[in-house]
């Protein structure tokens, strides 16, 4: 089963958690079931975390985890963090596939997107 883990920063305000909750869900609705699940995690000041919810999606039977990193910049989580936890997860869960996208600020799109808002203005 393929799943889609967005991770993001996390944050003390809970408007912006939901944000993070709500763009998952807005990608399973059209996703056209190319991920079975799609889900988010945080690695900082809120819950779930990336480990919780890699144990959850291994327990229900995820074969491969596409882990998105949520992050403008190649900062610690993205340099350090989230490789940590990825090879931690492999060594876990050999039998799951883990992959990982180029963080958003990566993300060649990004320029454009950025470029088509302004242009709305």
């Amino acid at each position: 089963m393929k799943t889609l883990l967005i991770i993001a920063h996390g944050s003390r305000r809970e408007e912006s958690n939901k944000e993070i909750a709500a763009l998952a869900d807005s990608i399973t609705k059209i996703s056209q079931d190319y991920f079975k699940i799609i889900s988010h995690a945080f690695l900082e000041f809120t819950d779930p975390s990336a480990d919780y919810q890699i144990e959850k999606l291994a327990g229900l039977g995820a074969s491969e985890i596409i882990v998105f990193p949520f992050f403008l910049a190649s900062g610690n989580h993205v340099i350090k963090d989230l490789p940590e936890i990825l090879k931690s997860a492999e060594e876990k869960y050999p039998h799951i596939t883990f992959k990982q996208t180029p963080h958003l600020g990566r993300i060649d799109g990004l320029k454009n997107l950025i470029l088509d808002q302004v242009r709305l203005l």
